[in-house]
């Protein structure tokens, strides 16, 4: 556990995303809780127990859509592990009917959403085949570039072919280690294993059906998914005591790896655009003339609220950021082209006024930025494009 803890420490992946106002750091604190709880219900039986499972099943469930499914997910496995046992199977069922129904209300307006073309089955090949390569480049903090997670992208090529010889003698070592593991018949290890295994396996079928997977779901499994790693191979190497000198070296190479991918670029600015610097340089100039900022994609517009809220700057706040942030409607977070084309004639019109009143005008998206590009373009007037250096990927259009 200690060795595990100490890698999910300098973990690049899980530092990046413990340093935003996001429920996925605080999802693996709940999730390894509730782990703790649940084994304590197997092993006690006893209503505390119960009580205990529900109670942090509850703060997990509820902090995010995906931890509904993961809570759900290890209620289950429970069942499986304990489907012979007769004491423990009604609270069981308690704990799961307590989630669930705590959650309908959460889940009951993604209904709608399951109808829209947003859900279908769909072949990508970048998820399909890239998902596993992915993970595993986050969780070694490997070479293929990722602008939100620190890397070794920046390294020479040696050290590259170096890297992927270690990772490849570590996934055979723990796949050997796993199929000794699963001999073994741990219940309270299955139950961790399985239920790690299947949420793994949960996000990355949801990515073909749902035009939503992102790596950043399974953050709240990352410190188990490293605790399993470690615990399996050094369960096998105690039964085989030969093998420790490759763990030594294992442990050892990802120690340094880590430390270089975080030396090299830093998780905070890398994962944080120097939104602030680039937002405060507009202060002189909002104080000196009328300037207003816009963002066809309401979801990003808290962020120049966040900003700029003690400035002078105008934000223009479309409907849409109202219905959503204050009339509650989620099913604004559908891509629907109908909805987008609502958004963008309104936005148009809001640009085309404020131009006529000399007013200056800086459209800023960092998202979304053919639609942007296209609704500012379709305005017909006259507008420069500005490259911040900073932010060199930030789309910056300026119109007075």
């Amino acid at each position: 556990p200690l060795a595990a803890a100490f890698l999910l420490a300098i973990n690049p992946w899980h530092i990046a995303y413990s340093s935003e106002m996001a429920p996925y750091a605080l999802g693996s604190l709940l999730f390894i809780l509730f782990l703790f709880a649940l084994i304590r219900l197997h092993e006690k039986k006893d209503y505390f127990s119960l009580a205990l499972g529900v109670f942090i099943g509850s703060i997990l469930s509820l902090m995010h859509l995906y931890f509904i499914v993961l809570s759900l997910i290890c209620i289950l496995m429970l069942m499986f592990i304990n489907r012979n046992i007769f004491g423990i199977k009604n609270k069981i069922i308690i704990l799961f009917v307590s989630i669930s129904v705590l959650n309908i209300f959460q889940i009951m307006p993604f209904f709608s959403w399951v109808e829209t073309d947003q859900v279908s089955m769909r072949y990508n090949i970048n998820w399909t085949v890239g998902f596993p390569l992915k993970i595993l480049n986050a969780i070694t903090s490997g070479p293929i570039p990722n602008r939100f997670v620190s890397t070794i992208s920046h390294m020479p090529f040696w050290y590259i072919l170096v890297f992927y010889s270690v990772t490849v003698l570590t996934c055979l070592l723990f796949i050997r280690s796993f199929i000794y593991s699963i001999k073994l018949h741990n219940k309270l290890a299955l139950l961790a294993i399985y239920s790690t295994f299947s949420y793994v396996l949960f996000v990355y079928l949801q990515g073909h059906i749902a035009n939503s997977a992102f790596l950043r779901y399974l953050i709240p499994v990352v410190p188990v998914l490293l605790l399993i790693i470690v615990e399996v191979i050094m369960m096998f190497a105690s039964r085989k005591p030969k093998y420790y000198k490759y763990i030594v070296f294992i442990f050892g190479f990802f120690i340094v790896n880590y430390s270089i991918a975080l030396y090299q670029e830093t998780p905070g600015e890398k994962y944080k655009p120097k939104y602030r610097d680039f937002f405060m340089s507009f202060s002189d100039e909002c104080s000196e003339s009328n300037v207003y900022f816009l963002n066809p994609n309401f979801e990003e517009l808290p962020i120049f609220i966040f900003y700029l809220q003690d400035t002078e700057c105008n934000i223009v706040k479309q409907p849409s950021f109202i219905d959503f942030f204050e009339g509650g409607q989620l099913s604004l977070l559908n891509d629907d082209e109908l909805v987008h084309n609502r958004q963008d004639k309104w936005m148009t019109k809001e640009i085309v006024r404020l131009v006529d009143e000399k007013a200056k005008i800086y459209v800023v998206a960092r998202r979304e930025q053919v639609r942007t590009y296209n609704l500012v373009k379709g305005t017909g007037r006259l507008f420069d494009k500005i490259i911040d250096e900073k932010i060199p990927d930030l789309l910056i259009l300026k119109l007075n």
